[in-house]
């Protein structure tokens, strides 16, 4: 499995936001290969990952996405972002929930752990992250978004006032907002992206969200991946008793050049 860090090439996904004074860098990043006919997790690892990629073997790929917003002031924060999740030849969806894998996407939307003035708890994190598109069978149409009419508004459970955990959202540092699962036939060079790629920043005073980004999408995605791709390409990696056989085909080789 192809491991990306974050480049200078993510400027791209940025530019398109220069006027709201913030750079957003979305990241897709695996998280773990299952059996695809009994959805038993193989491997959480990085290397365990990268000796399934070379096995050849169909197996379901578990992607975490992951958001970074970069350079916003102190009166804005995380408001919403929406993406597609789409992918190349020799990747298909999971069909349905089996074992440890799951057919739709996955939030990450945990307690907030706050209440407003009157002590009702303001729930979640996000007042909205899952997939909102109109069809079952596809990734397409993801929504992340908080709630902008109590943000900066939120207490603990005795009254006073805490600060508001959403304005720490991604700010300058990696968050995790959901997972998918694939299934990848083992064996075509191929990928898994995001695309359609939306944000807009919230503007904490007004509570209300800014004009919609809408940063570059990976052209490219095979030859020169950013940040929001990851490549699956079979690399067979030589059986030990092969690896035996060339090393002993080349001592045959000298040994025939000092008898000559």
């Amino acid at each position: 499995m192809k491991k990306l860090a974050l480049l200078s090439a993510v400027a791209a996904l940025g530019l398109a936001a220069s006027a709201q004074a913030a750079v957003v860098t979305n990241i897709l990043r695996a998280a773990g290969v299952y059996d695809p006919t009994t959805g038993t997790l193989i491997s959480s690892t990085p290397a365990g990952i990268a000796n399934e990629e070379a096995s050849g073997q169909p197996r379901t790929y578990r992607f975490n996405i992951f958001t970074k917003w970069d350079g916003m002031t102190a009166d804005q924060s995380f408001g919403n972002m929406a993406f597609d999740v789409t992918f190349g030849p020799g990747i298909t969806r999971v069909p349905v929930n089996t074992g440890a894998t799951r057919a739709n996407y996955q939030s990450n939307n945990p307690a907030m752990g706050a209440s407003d003035a009157d002590g009702n708890s303001l729930g979640n994190m996000y007042l909205k992250n899952g997939d909102q598109g109109l069809s079952t069978s596809d990734l397409l149409g993801v929504v992340v978004s908080i709630d902008n009419s109590n943000i900066n508004a939120t207490f603990d459970s005795s009254g006073n006032a805490i600060p508001d955990p959403r304005l720490a959202l991604a700010r300058g540092a990696e968050l995790r907002v959901g997972a998918v699962d694939v299934t990848w036939d083992g064996t075509t060079k191929t990928y898994v992206t995001l695309s359609n790629q939306q944000y807009a920043i919230l503007n904490v005073p007004a509570k209300q969200f800014g004009p919609t980004a809408k940063p570059a999408d990976d052209t490219d995605p095979l030859v020169n991946p950013d940040p929001q791709t990851q490549v699956l390409n079979f690399v067979p990696v030589p059986e030990p008793m092969s690896m035996g056989l060339v090393a002993l085909g080349g001592m045959a080789v000298v040994a025939r050049r000092r008898r000559a």
